[in-house]
């Protein structure tokens, strides 16, 4: 019986993602239609993101390192450079075709991996990297 409750919760906690995910194309298109720019709109969610984590970790901010605010700008820009430009597409595109290419970025990590690390993936990895595609046409299909 706990191990039905379990699976249950993990069912639950998938179903409560793809929603949340399929919603926020959903709202950013929504506010490209009332004339919100791109800039903007990802200004506002970050501006959000911050706001909730300067919450969570209050007390630990004073303990973060230089190589730590580095690494986070950096991090940070190229995060920022990838929702704006998804965002951008979605004024372009429909929300099916923005998410499925969005998606993708699943199934770009592990050759990226293999270039920065010269290491090639496992032949399951690229069999997975094909059942994911799948899962993500039929799911935005």
């Amino acid at each position: 019986m706990e191990k039905e409750r379990k699976s249950f919760k993990g069912e639950i906690a998938l179903l409560t993602n793809a929603v949340i995910w399929g919603s926020g194309f959903l709202m950013v298109d929504k506010a490209l239609d009332y004339g919100f720019s791109p800039g903007f709109i990802n200004m506002m969610r970050f501006s959000m993101g911050a706001l909730i984590l300067l919450i969570v970790i209050n007390r630990n901010i004073t303990k973060i390192t230089k190589v730590e605010i580095k690494t986070g700008c950096i991090a940070g820009f190229w995060y920022f450079l990838g929702f704006y430009l998804q965002t951008a597409g979605l004024q372009f595109t429909g929300i099916s075709n923005n998410a499925i290419i969005t998606a993708t970025n699943l199934l770009m990590v592990p050759f990226i991996c293999w270039l920065a690390f010269r290491r090639k993936p496992a032949k399951r990895v690229f069999a997975a990297l094909g059942l994911c595609f799948v899962g993500i046409v039929i799911l935005t299909w």
